[in-house]
């Protein structure tokens, strides 16, 4: 039960902030997205006086004119870089985890992306809870006699021999959540957690959406499945056991 707490409170994020201590920059909407788009060699411009950052990205979509990206920095894997484009509307960050500094990029309505410096730390949350112990819990009976296993996958318990890359809340909803835990995993095993554990991180996430059109997903396949713009991911890592959905990450 530790772990899971651990795992669930650390995947809240920041979801504004604007506060900046450095002047602003001014770089040609035209221009970022030409540096954006350059899949050979993405180097991103972040001033004047400030040498380009280099740029892997995990993930870059592009579809009708929309971009959804998200990657880190080459070479510092304690970092978050994530940018999405409308048209002409671009939004964006670049953070270091390490050094606690960034950058944020958004459009100015004049046809320029505005460049502001920035903490990390009001982009990227980090949970700070201790751990507690470990607490045994017994089975209860389902809470709303209304709500079956058969409608909501997410409150059936875990059955031995499940594929928890293919756990699904809401199977065939146009809004996907993913779940993309593969690097915590060796297979169809958890490095650190229980599969029953793991299962439970799933079903926890999937509760918080019960309301929603949304499927809570573990799959590829179905996050793949969905329109760019449709879909959000939960990107887990394992460098220091936690996970991360970024700020404004939906899309």
């Amino acid at each position: 039960m530790r772990n899971i707490k651990y795992l669930l409170l650390s995947m809240f994020a920041v979801l504004s902030a604007s506060s900046t201590f450095c002047q602003s920059e001014f770089i040609s909407e035209k221009d970022f997205l030409n540096q954006l788009k350059n899949k050979k060699d993405h180097k991103i411009w972040v001033g004047r006086k400030a040498d380009p950052i280099n740029i892997h990205f995990d993930s870059f979509d592009e579809v009708d004119n929309k971009i959804s990206s998200h990657g880190k920095i080459t070479d510092e894997s304690f970092s978050n870089v994530m940018f999405k484009v409308n048209g002409s509307q671009v939004f964006g960050y670049i953070l270091n985890l390490k050094t606690n500094k960034g950058y944020l990029f958004q459009s100015d309505g004049k046809s320029n992306v505005e460049v502001s410096e920035v903490s990390s730390s009001e982009y990227y949350h980090i949970s700070k809870i201790k751990p507690g112990k470990k607490v045994v819990r017994e089975s209860a009976p389902m809470p709303f006699p209304g709500i079956t296993s058969i409608d909501y996958p997410h409150i059936q318990s875990y059955q031995q021999g499940m594929n928890l890359h293919a756990l699904e809340s809401k199977p065939g909803s146009p809004n996907v959540i993913f779940l993309d835990w593969r690097a915590v995993f060796n297979g169809n095993i958890p490095k650190n957690l229980t599969s029953e554990e793991m299962y439970e991180v799933w079903a926890g996430t999937a509760a918080g959406y019960t309301c929603f059109d949304v499927n809570v997903t573990t799959s590829p396949a179905v996050y793949n499945s969905v329109p760019v713009f449709n879909s959000c991911i939960a990107l887990f890592k394992d460098f220091d056991a936690r996970s991360h959905a970024p700020g404004d990450s939906w899309g």
